[in-house]
């Protein structure tokens, strides 16, 4: 068996260490990256950089520990982005002699143990990788994963495995597989900003927060920032004299509730985006440069009859499919999740399991 299977088996098994840190207001854990995980081939670079533009960097989740499973946040010994530039050196046994370097322009790394108290763990993955030299790199592979991951016990160790696995599995189809087939570099500054470089070109984006009240029919119309100035009224529905969720109406021509409005991409009232969502309304989040909103998508199933499982959303499950044998597709069920929309795509990726 060559030595790219022989690295992702057992994904379950084995334990590795959380080391406990030293006492602090805030309970924490130490991270140990494994160094176990081995590639004898050649590859393509020589090491591995690591751009962070995390806005937390110390954080990269949480686990649960002690008989009352109380949340304690993971933190490295050393910075973030050099642990796992350490973790990459120790996988590759043989690195290129070549100067070519890979960058990782790393947006979100983040391990919640059970975070929907139904004992799963998750991952979530969202960078770019470029490869190259002397201020001149082409663009590889972007990454935007979550992985959600049940064994039937103590997941804590489990979704650790699993995500040291995933990004050992993309380092090595990065260090062996097919070189970029685009002609196009970048310098190490618009590799590292690409993101920003291009949110800025979106007017909805470029705007900060600063946003143009009114109703945007279309997604474009949201892209592009140009709401239309049709008049419309927010009527609130409290349930026994509690806010319950908000309606939204065009103004008839007396500046009274007309008809319902429904058919539109999104409205914003000034404070608050709105989009409709069935016979409601649902809140879409601003928050970090981003839109986010909650949104159903397939995970594992919320039940105590499903004791393991294996799912993931993204590019995972194309490069890093022989990790495990995927037969969990009975053990699937509806769950909400919090969800970034990517501008380009149109597209609302999940970022962290709610329920």
């Amino acid at each position: 068996m060559d030595d790219t299977m022989n690295i992702f088996k057992p994904i379950i098994a084995g334990l590795f260490l959380f080391i406990s840190a030293p006492a602090c207001s805030q309970r924490q854990l130490t991270y140990e990256f494994d160094t176990t995980i081995h590639f004898h081939k050649p590859v393509t670079f020589s090491h591995l950089l690591v751009a962070d533009k995390r806005s937390h960097k110390e954080d990269i989740g949480y686990a649960l520990t002690g008989r009352f499973n109380r949340k304690a946040a993971l933190v490295t010994s050393n910075g973030f982005d050099q642990a796992l530039s350490i973790f990459s050196a120790g996988i590759f046994t043989h690195p290129a002699n070549l100067a070519d370097t890979l960058v990782l322009v790393l947006h979100d790394y983040r391990l919640e143990d059970n975070p929907n108290g139904d004992k799963l763990g998750t991952f979530y993955f969202r960078g770019r990788f470029y490869l190259g030299g002397n201020d001149h790199y082409k663009f590889r592979m972007a990454v935007d994963t979550l992985i959600e991951i049940k064994t039937g016990g103590d997941v804590t160790n489990a979704i650790k495995e699993c995500s040291e696995q995933a990004v050992a599995a993309w380092l090595i189809h990065l260090g062996s597989g097919p070189g970029s087939t685009s002609d196009q570099t970048y310098s190490l500054h618009q590799a590292v900003h690409w993101e920003e470089l291009e949110l800025n070109k979106v007017p909805i984006y470029a705007a900060r927060g600063s946003f143009r009240m009114g109703i945007y029919y279309t997604f474009e119309d949201f892209l592009n920032h140009t709401p239309a100035d049709t008049p419309f009224l927010q009527v609130d529905k409290y349930v026994q004299n509690k806010y319950h969720k908000p309606g939204f109406f065009y103004k008839d021509s007396h500046g009274k509730k007309g008809d319902r409005i429904d058919s539109v991409f999104a409205i914003y009232n000034g404070q608050n985006w709105y989009q409709p969502r069935g016979a409601g309304w649902s809140r879409l989040r601003y928050e970090d440069g981003h839109f986010f909103r909650r949104e159903e998508f397939m995970g594992i199933w919320n039940s105590s009859e499903v004791s393991s499982a294996f799912v993931s959303f993204g590019l995972v499950g194309a490069v890093v499919g022989a990790i495990v044998e995927d037969n969990t597709q009975h053990k699937r069920g509806t769950g909400i999740y919090d969800a970034r929309l990517n501008p380009f795509t149109g597209q609302f990726n999940p970022v962290r399991r709610i329920y």
